[in-house]
């Protein structure tokens, strides 16, 4: 068995039924160790995606309760209102609404392209996606901008603070998914030498890092959601 694969033997598509080595085929291909077991071959417990998926959900469901108590929470204060001050949603956050889903689509894509052996293609979209997570944060604070010009401010109205409160806690939390997109393209650079086991666990980091990004984009949906029913 080799020890690394070159940047050509990654860029280079995979079958999907798998070759003659290991202990049966692969859904890679023999380029990605034939392993039947697929992402989880090689015995190593560190690279298991159970022990990366798992840490990723605990992780999001701490994250979901943090919103939801946001959301409780101001579902009392409106409640006691006698008043309801209306805000004009901002249109930009139509704009960072498509950035997200767009951005979503994109990392997917870059998934399914290092699954296949398409490593520069997977490189691409990884830096695809980062734009668009940073797209998404300008838009954000654009958004913001409209919120000012309508004098609309956090302690003066209960209803137009909760766009800055869910918009910037969500935001908060897509930066450090954007960090963790500069992240898998620093580690990216390492695949045209990387060995089978390699590929491997980074396909089990990638998928990781996406189902964090996809939650930020259902998550961002929910919030809009809300802030259109509450405005």
């Amino acid at each position: 068995m080799p020890s690394g694969l070159s940047k050509a033997q990654l860029d280079t598509p995979r079958p999907a039924h798998g070759g003659t080595g290991g202990r049966g085929p692969g859904r890679d291909g023999p380029g990605f160790g034939g392993g039947g077991d697929g992402d989880q071959g090689g015995g190593d417990f560190r690279y298991s995606p159970g022990i990366y998926q798992v840490g990723m959900i605990v992780a999001l469901f701490s994250i979901a309760s943090l919103f939801i108590a946001l959301v409780v929470a101001y579902g009392i204060q409106l409640q006691t209102q006698s008043i309801w001050q209306h805000v004009r949603i901002p249109v930009m956050l139509w704009v960072s609404t498509a950035l997200l889903a767009a951005s979503s689509a994109s990392l997917e894509a870059g998934r399914r392209a290092l699954r296949r052996g398409f490593a520069q293609r997977y490189i691409r979209l990884l830096g695809i996606t980062t734009f668009l997570g940073l797209a998404f944060i300008a838009s954000q604070l654009l958004s913001w901008l409209d919120l000012k010009r309508q004098g609309i401010y956090v302690a003066a109205n209960l209803h137009g603070s909760m766009f800055y409160v869910f918009t910037g806690a969500h935001g908060v939390h897509v930066l450090l998914g954007i960090l963790s997109l500069f992240y898998l393209s620093w580690r990216s650079r390492r695949l045209a030498g990387a060995t089978e086991h390699g590929v491997r666990h980074e396909r089990v980091v990638t998928s990781a890092v996406a189902l964090y990004w996809h939650f930020m984009g259902v998550l961002w949906i929910a919030l809009f959601g809300l802030l259109h029913l509450w405005s």
